[in-house]
């Protein structure tokens, strides 16, 4: 009888230590907005000129930290939402042309969709929408209330993506640009 308890007994901490690895050196494939940020070269013709990552409403707000100032909470108490992390970039182009980039993490799949739906359903959104050939209005829309600038709004999983575009004199290729970038992140986003 002992000598099946021990052999129990042994069988079980094997099996403990072997399903229990504290020295794995595997890394997290957990998405996060670091992982999401584009570099030069990921948009032809692109560069990054400012590139920040911020963790809080407040630490988006400060103009000293690049942010937003205080359009920030826009995205937390309007839609009643709080985010995880924020990666708020800025990009340009040889024609002098600038592209604002948020990605925001929402932790849930429907946290970023309730942001997106709150941010399509704005009065400058509804009157000025354009709708993409390759996505879904249920996913991305455009919006070209101040052409030939044209914004756009987009969410994959737990992410809600912004983009803002200035400068460009043809609208058609701002809205081409906007389905570039938007395609960039869902592969991110998908591990495609």
């Amino acid at each position: 009888m002992s000598k099946k308890i021990f052999l129990c007994t042994f069988a079980f901490i094997c099996l403990a230590l072997i399903s229990c690895n504290p020295t794995s050196s595997s890394t997290s494939t957990a998405i996060t907005v670091s992982k999401l940020k584009i570099n030069d070269g990921d948009v032809s013709g692109w560069t990054v000129s400012q590139s920040g990552i911020y963790n809080s409403a407040d630490d988006w707000a400060k103009p000293a930290g690049g942010g937003v100032d205080g359009t920030a909470y826009e995205y937390t108490t309007t839609p009643g939402l709080s985010f995880t992390q924020v990666l708020d970039e800025k990009m340009t182009n040889s024609s002098g042309a600038s592209v604002t980039i948020y990605v925001i993490d929402y932790s849930t799949a429907a946290n970023a969709t309730a942001m997106y739906n709150y941010k399509k359903s704005t009065s400058n959104w509804t009157q000025n929408k354009v709708v993409f050939d390759t996505y879904s209005d249920t996913v991305a829309v455009g919006c070209n209330s101040s052409a030939p600038n044209i914004s756009a709004c987009a969410h994959f999983k737990q992410f809600y993506i912004e983009l803002g575009f200035e400068g460009e004199t043809d609208i058609t290729v701002a809205q081409n640009s906007a389905v570039i970038f938007l395609g960039i992140f869902e592969t991110k986003i998908s591990g495609n």
